[in-house]
């Protein structure tokens, strides 16, 4: 077990490179550090390769939520070339317990997802994307893995997070009401839906962009997979919507726009889950819970919102979900 002083997620590189070298054997040329978050992140540089020291915040991640990322990666890896892997330490060990000034923590080395972000894909890397996310879908089908991290019900997506958000509308009662109302008949929609042909295995949970790396071949590696647990695939595939959905919210790009780029990354999808496109019918209500957990997770894990208004426009964009998405189709 290791040791290091830390201040609200800020550690010694120094000390990262003295564990990593101990317990891996590594000769660490340097320790940047990357992000400090709900985990920090570091790029470790030894001799001939890199790798991203991970150190997970203990309240937000328990050792089994950590160890079911990391077994998930480590099957993954076999089966497709688009993920990061964990590495084990000379003891056969992926999980380091580190001691902090705040408690324990948990601390991870991956590969480098090798290639640069790319905010707006191409009708190439959608097409990409798409297949390998089917590619990692199919091989988790069926998969029961040694822990188990909560599966992303609809209850946990959008049941909670709305009876958790009421503080955050002690002012603003009529959204509230609103929220709470378009909950229910959300998930009154959603439960009567046939389920039984839905896909279902492990989901990454957060495929947004900024977790891809294209290289310049065109490969991508998909990473950080720490929300990932079981749940219906169509969430993941709801999920990349998600992305699109703020870019329309922000004015970057056109509904049609991102209506005819989620297209390409589906075709491509279905070409390896055909079935792709009846699952899609929980898209809507799927759709407005992510948005509401996202609301409710922020809330949760962060001490002080982004800016002032942020919790008004997550309800105005959630709204908007209800009105684009969601009654259309109840209306039918």
């Amino acid at each position: 077990m290791g040791s290091l002083n830390n201040q609200q997620l800020i550690f010694s590189e120094n000390a990262i490179k003295t564990l990593i070298e101990k317990q891996y054997g590594f000769n660490c040329r340097s320790c940047t550090p990357i992000t400090y978050a709900l985990s920090a992140t570091y790029r470790i540089d030894t001799i001939d390769t890199v790798y991203i020291f991970k150190i997970y915040l203990n309240k937000h991640r328990t050792m089994a939520e950590v160890e079911e990322e990391v077994g998930l990666l480590a099957i993954l890896s076999t089966k497709s070339r688009s993920v990061t892997s964990p590495l084990f330490d000379r003891s056969g060990k992926a999980v380091q317990n580190i001691n902090t000034t705040e408690g324990l923590r948990y601390a991870v080395l991956f590969t480098l997802a090798k290639g640069v972000e790319q905010l707006k894909l191409s009708a190439e890397q959608l097409t990409t994307v798409g297949r390998e996310i089917a590619i990692i879908h199919k091989a988790t089908l069926g998969l029961q893995l040694r822990y188990e991290r909560r599966e992303f019900t609809i209850d946990v997506m959008l049941a909670e997070p709305v009876a958790g958000l009421k503080p955050v509308f002690a002012e603003m009662q009529n959204e509230y009401n609103y929220l709470c109302n378009a909950a229910k008949i959300v998930m009154n929609a959603y439960r009567k839906l046939d389920l039984t042909a839905f896909g279902y295995g492990y989901c990454h949970n957060d495929l947004h962009p900024l977790n891809f790396h294209f290289q310049e071949d065109g490969r991508v590696t998909i990473f950080d997979f720490e929300l990932a647990s079981k749940g219906y695939f169509v969430n993941d595939l709801t999920s990349f919507y998600s992305h699109y959905y703020r870019q329309i919210m922000l004015g970057v790009i056109t509904r049609q726009e991102a209506a005819s780029a989620y297209q390409i990354f589906l075709n491509s999808y279905g070409e390896i889950r055909p079935n792709v496109y009846q699952e899609l019918s929980a898209f809507p209500f799927i759709g407005f819970a992510i948005w509401v957990y996202y609301t409710y997770y922020d809330y949760k894990n962060f001490d002080t919102p982004p800016y002032p208004d942020y919790f008004k426009d997550q309800f105005r964009w959630i709204q908007l979900w209800m009105e684009w998405y969601v009654l259309p189709v109840l209306q039918k």
